[in-house]
């Protein structure tokens, strides 16, 4: 599933990243501050997260949410949570602006250098009329780096079956 993972600041203003989560495993998620965009820039006067104005921390199962629109995402759910902390050093940054050279800005989609998963498996069936589905399909950081080179990457798991589409997604959170 998705979750989004959110600090909320007196002034009403919510930071949110999201990360998907794979069922059954254990998924580490770490991100930097900066990393969170603020759900409405109306509520906060200068937009920016401050630390010293965090009054809550929510992590929000978005399955629970699109359930309501996507009946087979019902069922008994669970998440456990475990040292969750603020920290002053940096995770490393695996998207958001960045530099190919030093004329040439870029906005970095994902590196997949870290174990945040920020993509979201989506299909569509079109068998018996389109159904479209989410989660129905294995993603994960594929930390093996490939023969000849490279690095880590996202690994997407799924069966090809005639008139079914696969993709995955992402909120480019700007």
């Amino acid at each position: 599933t998705a979750v989004i993972i959110g600090l909320g600041e007196a002034s009403g203003a919510s930071y949110q990243a999201v990360a998907h989560c794979a069922a059954g495993v254990w998924q580490e998620v770490a991100v930097n501050l900066d990393e969170l965009t603020v759900d409405d820039p109306a509520k906060d006067s200068n937009g920016k997260l401050d630390l010293d104005q965090i009054v809550s921390v929510t992590v929000f199962d978005i399955g629970g949410f699109l359930a309501t629109f996507l009946p087979d995402l019902k069922g008994p759910r669970s998440m456990a949570l475990d040292d969750v902390s603020f920290s002053s050093k940096p995770v490393l940054a695996t998207t958001g602006p960045a530099q190919i050279t030093r004329v040439v800005p870029i906005h970095l989609v994902d590196n997949f250098e870290s174990p945040v998963i920020r993509w979201i498996p989506i299909s569509v069936d079109f068998s018996d009329g389109p159904k479209f589905s989410l989660f129905d399909a294995a993603v994960a950081v594929d930390k093996d780096v490939p023969e000849g080179g490279g690095k880590q990457s996202l690994k997407f798991a799924y069966p090809r079956k005639g008139q079914k589409i696969h993709a995955v997604m992402r909120n480019l959170e700007k």
